[in-house]
This record gives structure tokens, sequence and C-alpha cells, in this order.
């Protein structure tokens, strides 16, 4: 059991960073070209991250700093769940390449161990980025991931 537990992190976490290096190095690409009024490199980093969660379909909430509008982000079109899709197949395939197929019983262990190790990591990142401009409803957000 501790094993599989062991393996299921690490592949959620491989297929996390295999998502998630994609969209982080576009987004600094298009900081960088862009320019930033203050340099701060967590400003991509952080909306990688929120791009990662909309590809999962969890919904945003907006607000402009200087103003009073707000709004939500809540849709990235359907192509965009192709990534997390293809990442989670592959972290999973590789998860029973290490554990082996076993049983029924045991690949239902290794599908409930692995979506949970995905659902933590992704609801670590989610509090990570976390900022008074974009809010995430957690209660929306966990049952979604």
């Amino acid at each position: 059991m501790p094993r599989i537990l062991l393996v299921s992190f690490q592949q959620a976490l491989r297929s996390i960073t295999l998502a998630l290096l994609p969209i982080a190095f576009l987004s600094l690409l298009v900081w960088a070209t862009a320019g930033s009024a203050n340099g701060n490199t967590a400003d991509p980093l952080r909306a990688s991250v929120w791009i990662f969660l909309v590809a999962h379909q969890v919904p945003l909430h907006l607000t402009l700093a200087n103003s009073s509008l707000t709004g939500s982000l809540t849709f990235l079109p359907l192509a965009a769940l192709v990534i997390p899709w293809f990442t989670v197949k592959s972290g999973f395939r590789r998860m029973r390449e290490r554990l082996g197929d076993g049983s029924p019983r045991d690949r239902r262990m290794y599908i409930i161990d692995f979506a949970l190790a995905y659902a933590l990591i992704t609801y670590l990142l989610a509090l990570l980025t976390f900022s008074d401009s974009v809010r995430i409803d957690f209660y929306i957000a966990i049952p979604i991931l």
C-alpha cells in the first residue's frame, strides 16, 4: 500500500509537471516580450497555474485592482482539456507499468490513489496562487479536481 501511494504521488506530480511546463514557458515568453511594470516573474508563473486550473474547467473570479469591476473566467475551449487528459493518461499508464497490472481491485486502487494525489497537488497549487485579483471558490474546485 505505501508503495502504491508513493508511485501514485510521483506519477501525479509528473503529470502535472508535464502539463504545467509548456504553459509556464509560453506565459514567461509572452510576459518577457510584452514587458512588465514591476518586473516580477511570479506573475507569469501564477498565470500559468491559473491557465492550468481553467484547463480543468475550474472557475476563476477576477477583480480589477483599481476599480470595482469584477467578472469570472469559467470557460476555456474544450480543446484545452486535451492537455490534462493526455498527461493524466500518460501518468496512469506509467503507474501501471511500475506497479504491474494486478487484480481488478488493485487497478481500482491505482485509479483512486492517482486521482487523489493529482487533486491534492492541484489543490495546493491553487492555494499558492490565491490573490486579491483572482479568487478561486474552493468549494467548487474540490469536486472538479
